[in-house]
């Protein structure tokens, strides 16, 4: 089970090599496994992150449309006329990452990922907690949570 309580939690992440921000004092939840979903688009019951996840099963993005945290400084060479900080990407082949992104996969219509569901298609299975959305593929080989006030990419 991940979780983190304190600043020692963020040293030592960040001498691990994970990126963290806006750390909680809340356990992380464990992913369940096993999809009961094959959403390929859906948001959280709060409607505040919304993903898309490609029609191959091989990646996932996924927006928060209102953060409080603070994301990594922008690529070299910036976005351009494009927005940043409220996009994560990943896939089978590239680890999780802030994306550049001047449009959204949020839209009212899509369906709920409830608290306590878990949704898949392909090596993408995506989970959603009270506490914030967990994505993985491969069983874990790439990850990210995504809430609110903090993220965190594996």
């Amino acid at each position: 089970m991940r979780g983190w309580t304190s600043g020692r939690a963020a040293l030592a992440a960040a001498a691990a090599g994970v990126a963290v921000a806006g750390l909680t004092s809340a356990v992380a939840q464990g992913h369940p496994g096993g999809p009961g979903y094959s959403y390929s688009a859906f948001q959280t019951p709060s409607g505040n992150v919304a993903c898309l996840i490609d029609d191959d099963g091989a990646g996932v993005r996924c927006d928060v449309l209102d953060y409080t945290f603070t994301p990594p400084p922008r690529p070299a060479g910036g976005c351009g006329p494009s927005g940043y900080g409220h996009a994560v990407a990943m896939s089978v082949t590239v680890a999780p990452r802030f994306v550049c992104a001047g449009d959204t996969v949020a839209a009212p219509d899509l369906p709920v990922l409830e608290y306590g569901d878990t949704t898949g298609v392909g090596r993408v299975e995506c989970y959603s907690t009270t506490d914030y959305l967990y994505c993985d593929v491969d069983g874990g080989a790439h990850s990210f949570q995504l809430a609110r006030d903090f993220y965190r990419l594996d």
